[in-house]
């Protein structure tokens, strides 16, 4: 499954980050909501929820005001390698999507995604609308081991969490998109 689709509704208020479920949800900070309302645009949740109702998202909502939308949750980290590599340990490889924040939004025509189409859950449509749009940054992270699947997880999740703190952290840099150096000088875009 490549969404986890929000049990309930959620109430949204157009330039608000205040967000309000009609059934308690149980989910952590810097979950990846997408709102039915707007399929292409990712939000990520700024705190915790714990069995309640009233979460806050890091940015403003920008649709519509809406008391009864349906709402997913974004994978985050998708696996594309997993292998034993001997002593008990595994190893994986992975591809973090990213949030990108608004003055980190640089199109991406002609996208493609390190996750195939022939996997079991393979990118559906308003993924790699979003990935293309560049609302989603696909970003490769090397090999994680570990000796139980747990180990791996936390340490996956712990790497996503400081990628994402280094994406929005980034100052706008569309200006460098398409730069390139020549082996003398580097070319920006103009």
């Amino acid at each position: 499954m490549a969404v986890q689709v929000i049990a309930g509704t959620v109430s949204v208020t157009g330039g608000s980050a205040a967000i309000v479920f009609s059934q308690a949800q149980t989910i952590a900070a810097g979950t990846t909501l997408v709102f039915a309302a707007q399929p292409g645009i990712p939000y990520q949740l700024l705190n915790a929820i714990a069995a309640g109702t009233a979460g806050t998202l890091t940015t403003p909502y920008a649709g519509l005001t809406n008391a009864a939308l349906g709402a997913t949750i974004q994978r985050q980290i998708i696996v594309l390698d997993y292998t034993q590599i001997g002593n008990g340990l595994t190893q994986v490889s992975v591809v973090f999507w990213l949030v990108a924040p608004p003055t980190r939004v640089i199109p991406q025509p002609g996208f493609v995604s390190a996750i195939q189409s022939n996997v079991p859950a393979p990118p559906t449509t308003a993924e790699i609308a979003m990935l293309v749009s560049g609302q989603l940054v696909e970003k490769f992270d090397g090999a994680v081991q570990g000796l139980t699947a747990a180990a791996i997880e936390t340490a996956l999740a712990a790497r996503y969490v400081q990628a994402q703190a280094s994406l929005t952290a980034q100052a706008a840099g569309a200006k460098y998109v398409n730069a390139y150096f020549d082996g003398n000088a580097w070319t920006l875009p103009p």
